[in-house]
């Protein structure tokens, strides 16, 4: 039998591949399929990153009071999401398939805080960090299959839905295979005992880490593309060889700065993450072409490499699971506020300049840029108040 981190890694792997297929594919499917509006089309973002919100400390509050119930949920929720996927499939009503998406996002919040507890709780103490970047790599590049296959198959929407399904209940099958394992994940309290107190950092400061890298995150999707395409003038070609190289260094980064956790860390891991993203999000700021593209490639860096981090158990002494589930919530929050924010200062300000060259597009990134120099100083303050004798 496989164990649970192996387990778990062709698990995330065929649920990022049905992830990336039923998103675009709902998408359309309410926009050119039923003319749906395009509020409607965009509440099914909104709807289940809020149902993830709403949904992540619940697994983990579970967990940690009743910790044998752990394998349950990472062995058998996914049956009922894809069930989901498949009632998805034959809803024609755009207000049902809305609604089935928020179901889809509160199962979601759920499963996978759970499934990351259990890869942190059952991983050797001192390569937490790179089983856990190991973990956000493969989902990463189940994301990069399911959209190819998305571009590639001469499939209709409703098709995608069906395949999207069926993979999630492969993942399902799979996910079984966590019941067959009782070792360590039974014995939490054990494992989290092992961690040395300098590893472990104020709750309150992965939160905040969450959220801003969690902004961080939502910045570099949808107003991304807007802002590179309109105020330097990509084009199509250039923007689609920019994204394709960061999500190169997106998954690279998963791996890395797990493996980087291992030996330096979380909290120092974390603060050079949050000086590469201030700096980065600085730079992109400027006018020039040149300093943009380089500063891009480092932001998603940044941000695939954060997600490790603030989800590793090792971070935490006690009520690990509540808190790993906390921290997708302050990332997924973090990830619908600032770009939302960055969406209403571009329609206000336009590509315009503001002040000193800048123009009015950048100031969500120069926020930002601030909040993680912020982030930083805290960070780095922690690392010097550890004392000698740990």
């Amino acid at each position: 039998m496989l164990n649970p981190l192996r387990t778990s890694l062709v698990v995330v792997l065929f649920s990022g591949m049905a992830f990336s297929l039923i998103r675009p594919a709902l998408a359309f499917k309410l926009r050119m399929d039923l003319g749906s509006t395009a509020l409607e089309v965009t509440s099914l973002t909104t709807g289940f990153m809020l149902a993830r919100a709403i949904s992540s400390p619940i697994g983990g509050l579970i967990g940690d009071k009743y910790p044998r119930l752990r394998n349950l949920i990472a062995s058998t929720l996914l049956f009922p999401t894809s069930i989901v996927s498949l009632l998805l499939y034959m809803s024609q009503d755009s207000r049902t398939i809305i609604s089935l998406n928020f179901l889809h996002g509160m199962f979601s919040g759920i499963f996978w805080p759970t499934v990351q507890v259990i890869v942190g709780l059952t991983s050797p103490r001192e390569k937490r960090g790179t089983f856990l970047g190991l973990y956000f790599t493969v989902a990463g590049v189940g994301s990069s299959i399911g959209y190819s296959l998305y571009g590639a198959l001469p499939l209709s929407n409703q098709e995608f839905i069906l395949l999207s399904s069926i993979l999630y209940f492969i993942s399902a099958l799979f996910s079984i295979l966590f019941l067959s394992n009782r070792n360590r994940e039974n014995n939490p309290s054990r494992t989290l005992n092992e961690i040395p107190e300098n590893e472990v950092i104020n709750p309150h400061l992965i939160l905040i880490s969450a959220f801003l890298l969690g902004g961080l995150m939502g910045l570099s999707g949808e107003y991304l593309y807007i802002f590179l395409r309109e105020v330097h003038n990509l084009s199509k070609a250039e923007l689609g060889y920019l994204l394709t190289a960061s999500s190169i260094v997106g998954i690279v980064s998963g791996i890395s700065s797990g493996f980087l956790s291992d030996l330096l860390g979380i909290r120092r891991s974390l603060f050079l993450l949050a000086v590469m993203a201030s700096v980065s999000l600085f730079l992109i700021s400027t006018p020039y072409r040149v300093i943009v593209i380089p500063s891009v490639l480092a932001m998603f860096f940044s941000a695939w490499g954060s997600m490790p981090l603030t989800r590793n158990v090792s971070a935490f002494k006690r009520a690990s699971g509540t808190l790993v589930g906390l921290s997708n919530t302050s990332s997924n929050l973090g990830s619908a506020i600032f770009p939302l924010t960055a969406g209403h200062f571009y329609d206000y300000f336009g590509s315009e300049e503001v002040i000193l060259g800048l123009r009015g597009a950048t100031i969500s990134f120069l926020i930002l840029s601030i909040l993680l120099l912020l982030l930083s100083i805290l960070l780095v303050k922690g690392i010097r108040n550890i004392s000698p004798s740990h």
